[in-house]
Parts: structure tokens; sequence; C-alpha cells
């Protein structure tokens, strides 16, 4: 992902969405999963996101916001050859900061 794909804050603190994403198949390194990877802005609460190694879909994930911008929830699945080896859901509440 290049430097420039996400906004950078100005600010320390929470944010509550990343206004804008320019993230298609760049390259990775550092990761046994995926050489590239790619994000999309689905709608206003919605990224989407795949990694790839060489060329084939190792990882797919979907980051929600809810609409009180007080959670996120995190899905996410792991693949080999096509096949589906794990998958999960994490959910992020903030706690505490407003």
């Amino acid at each position: 992902m290049s430097p420039s794909a996400l906004s950078k804050p100005s600010t320390p603190g929470p944010r509550s969405r990343v206004k804008t994403i320019a993230c298609e198949n760049d390259a990775v390194s550092g990761s046994p999963l995926a050489d590239t990877m790619a994000y999309t802005h689905f709608d206003s609460h919605t990224i989407l996101g795949t990694a790839s190694r060489q060329g084939i879909v190792a990882i797919r994930e979907m980051l929600m916001v809810a609409e009180e911008m007080d959670s996120r929830r995190m899905t996410y699945a792991v693949f080999r050859d096509k096949k589906k080896l794990a998958r999960g859901i994490a959910v992020f509440e903030r706690t505490g900061i407003r």
C-alpha cells in the first residue's frame, strides 16, 4: 500500500472513517500470505479488502463501522488454493473516549 493510500490524520485520536482509498493491488512485504493488497471503499460505512499471493486470493476482509460510530466489525476469510481455511469475526467497541 502506498503511503498516500490512506489519508493521514492531522490530530491524534480516533478517526470516524477513512475518507480516501487509492489502493489497487499494491505490493506488500513481510507477509507469508500476500504479496499484493487492494482496498475498496464500498459505502459510507464499509471497506472491502483483498490480499493475494501470486495472483491467487489469500485473504478477503470487510470492515464495517456502526452508524453510531462507536464500534467496528471486521470479518475475514483465509484461503489456500481457493479453499477456505479459516474465517473469523472481530468486534471493536469504543470505551471511555468521546
